[in-house]
């Protein structure tokens, strides 16, 4: 079978992909009556028909009511990343870098903190992830979540994207455990929707959301001369989505004296960017190594 990347998928219309959920909606053998039950019940309340028809009259002004646009300058309602992204060559420092933040739990995939003291938690499958999901959804006091690394997420989560796609019209018969195995590349859809979900979830969880990524060298031509690039370490189109929905994007490298510097500066080699004002087209000594350990400028980031 020919091996087609993401970027060889055809999502015309003309396909008709349906990613719905598969509903069956045939009468079952024993007939059960699914229809709510509107009867009344003991606690149910008697409405009288004035008070009803005051309620229909609000109800109606609230559907009625125009949207008022705004005829000024609205404020600026967030300062620092909600998600933020970091990404470099392994061994550059990330994790070292995640766990001097205070009150910041990492989510460790790949087993980059063995080695570090850290306010962590290990998962190596997307049932363990689950697990992490639930767990903090019963309450947590954590300030700060990072994801150590994403390049590792998009392997993790692949069991999900085939529940995803075994739960639509389309693939409600596929037997397989591996949607990139789908003919034309198809099974990408769904890895980016259960990855996108993930990172969501997480959002959704905590005041900021780190995110931490590898790099990877692309060969590029710009002006007719070739040039090597630097990216995100992630597959096909995941990268713009992902870069989209994020609110900042920095490449972590080393310089001097032992010092890491975290960019955010778009050049000709790598594409990075930040909506804070305090992180546009900004450079930071965000990390150095001293004979006292490893100091960290986190107050840079979060102000």
């Amino acid at each position: 079978m020919e091996n087609l990347s993401e970027d060889s998928v055809d999502v015309s219309p003309e396909e008709g992909v349906d990613i719905s959920p598969s509903v069956d909606t045939s009468p079952e053998e024993d007939n059960v009556d699914v229809s709510p039950d509107i009867s009344p019940d003991e606690d149910s309340v008697d409405i009288s028909p004035d008070e009803a028809v005051i309620e229909i009259r609000e109800l109606y002004k609230t559907l009625n009511k125009k949207m008022i646009l705004p005829t000024e300058k609205v404020k600026a309602t967030a300062i620092n990343p909600k998600k933020l992204v970091i990404f470099s060559k392994p061994k550059t420092g990330k994790s070292s870098l995640v766990a001097q933040l205070e009150n910041n739990l990492i989510i460790d995939l790949e087993n980059g903190t063995d080695y570090i003291d850290a306010l962590k938690v290990k998962a190596n499958n997307f049932d363990e992830l689950r697990e992490i999901i639930n767990a903090l959804k019963q309450g947590h006091n954590y300030s700060y979540i990072t994801i150590d690394t994403i390049t590792k997420l998009e392997d993790i989560i692949l069991p999900y994207a085939c529940m995803l796609y075994k739960n639509t019209t389309i693939g409600k018969n596929y037997k397989g455990d591996n949607v990139l195995e789908l003919p034309k590349g198809a099974g990408y859809l769904y890895v980016r929707e259960a990855f996108m979900n993930v990172i969501n979830t997480f959002a959704k969880l905590v005041p900021n959301l780190i995110l931490i990524g590898h790099l990877k060298d692309v060969d590029v031509e710009k002006e007719g001369k070739e040039i090597t690039g630097k990216e995100l370490d992630l597959t096909g189109k995941l990268k713009s989505i992902l870069g989209a929905d994020v609110d900042a994007i920095g490449l972590l490298y080393r310089g001097k004296n032992r010092q890491n510097i975290l960019t955010f500066k778009t050049n000709n080699e790598v594409v990075c960017g930040a909506r804070p004002n305090h992180l546009k087209d900004m450079d930071f000594v965000v990390s150095e190594l001293t004979e006292e350990g490893l100091i960290t400028y986190w107050d840079k980031i979060f102000i």
